[in-house]
This record gives C-alpha cells, sequence and structure tokens, in this order.
C-alpha cells in the first residue's frame, strides 16, 4: 500500500490524497485505486510506473515515477517521488495533471497486511 497526501496550494498543511493498492517486481510498479478511493473519490484508476535505485546496483528505493489513468474523470496524471532523507519507505515529490501542476506530495509505504484491509485483493488481485 503507498499512502499519498496533498499539498495543494504548498503552505505545508497536508491531507489525505490517495490510498493506492501496489505490486512491485525489481523495477516496475502496478497499481489500482483502493476500496477507499473508490467510495471517496467516486472513481477507479489504475496505475504503472518505475522506480530507480539510489545508486547504479542498489535494491532501495530512490525515486518513483507513476502515470495514472483515471476511469471516469478522463485525465492522466504523473506523480513523481524522491526518497526522503530520513526514512526508508517514504518519499516527498509533486504531481502533474495534464502538465499542470497540482501541488507538493508526500508519501509512505505500509506493509502488506493493510493490502487486505483496504480492499486490495478486489481490485489488483491477491497479493501474492
Amino acid at each position: 500500500m503507498l499512502y499519498v497526501e496533498r499539498d495543494e496550494y504548498d503552505t505545508g498543511s497536508y491531507y489525505e490524497y490517495m490510498r493506492i493498492c501496489v505490486k512491485a517486481n525489481d523495477r516496475m510498479i502496478l497499481g489500482a485505486q483502493s476500496q477507499f478511493d473508490e467510495n471517496a473519490r467516486n472513481d477507479r484508476y489504475v496505475l504503472q510506473g518505475t522506480y530507480q535505485p539510489t545508486s547504479q546496483y542498489g535494491s532501495d528505493y530512490g525515486a518513483l515515477t507513476l502515470e495514472l489513468n483515471s476511469q471516469h474523470y478522463k485525465f492522466r496524471e504523473s506523480i513523481t517521488l524522491l526518497k526522503y532523507a530520513g526514512g526508508k519507505y517514504e518519499f516527498e515529490g509533486f504531481t502533474l495533471n495534464d502538465e499542470s501542476r497540482l501541488g507538493t506530495l508526500r508519501a509512505y509505504y505500509k506493509g502488506s497486511d493493510n493490502y487486505i484491509a483496504e480492499g486490495c485483493e478486489n481490485s489488483l488481485g491477491t497479493k501474492y
């Protein structure tokens, strides 16, 4: 699960933006809406992206680049997240909607227990 918060006006005041169900392999990420997002945003979406390690042969997450396609709102959102200096699975970055900046983001991964709790098996399949 990738939890994303957004600061729309760069004031330092973040609010919950998305709860994204994700699956990943060595460098690719696939995602879809959580049950919460489907209900709260009244939307379904799919997400595809990549992550780059912090070093050439590293196995950690250095930067995430995500493309989100909405089913109902017919827009493509681009999300760029860079690893936060103090955390292992914490990121900060920005989002663009059709090249217009939508604000600053911060995001963090939570464990696989949240995958089931957020209803991800309905949108992205079993966690294994």
